[in-house]
């Protein structure tokens, strides 16, 4: 049960971090990303805790998703259990691929939006200045590759666990 938490425990912190640091930079790119395209939640805070409490916020669910399955998956059964430390690469793994992920969506969806081949819809359009339209677009396509890497990423690790203690199994 203890390795069980541990393995939890690694994904949500994995989350967690992963979210606090990303929106340290995305902040910084674009405060409207957080200002205007967000609830007021944190408008109260400065903005390095504004970044800091949405990090929080938005990615503690996924990691804790992620981590209950990759515990269930790791420790159920007859097979070889793996341990939190068993996953811990896989799982720098991802966060590396969703950093370089998300960067690489941020400067292409910011030279597509200075060329308007991508634009601000209503109500975002009106209410943030048009100078900070290519960043706000920038933001927003950094966090939905983050999203989507993390979530395949985490379920590609999920459905390798099996595998790995079958693997173990026959040895």
């Amino acid at each position: 049960m203890i390795e069980f938490a541990k393995i939890v425990l690694l994904c949500v912190a994995a989350a967690v971090a992963y979210g606090v640091i990303h929106d340290q930079f995305t902040i910084r790119v674009c405060l409207e990303y957080f200002t205007v395209g967000h609830p007021p939640i944190f408008a109260h805070l400065p903005t390095t805790l504004h970044a800091a409490a949405w990090g929080v916020f938005a990615t503690w669910w996924l990691g804790l998703v992620l981590g209950l399955l990759a515990g269930l998956l790791s420790r159920v059964g007859s097979w070889p259990k793996l341990a939190a430390k068993d996953l811990s690469r896989p799982v720098c793994k991802l966060l590396a691929a969703m950093a370089i992920g998300s960067a690489v969506a941020g400067v292409v969806a910011y030279g597509l939006a200075t060329r308007g081949v991508v634009r601000l819809f209503e109500p975002f359009a009106t209410e943030i200045l048009p100078t900070h339209h290519s960043p706000f677009i920038a933001c927003a396509a950094a966090h939905s590759v983050s999203y989507l890497l993390a979530t395949f990423g985490g379920l590609l690790i999920c459905t390798r666990i099996p595998y790995l203690r079958w693997k173990a199994a026959k040895r």
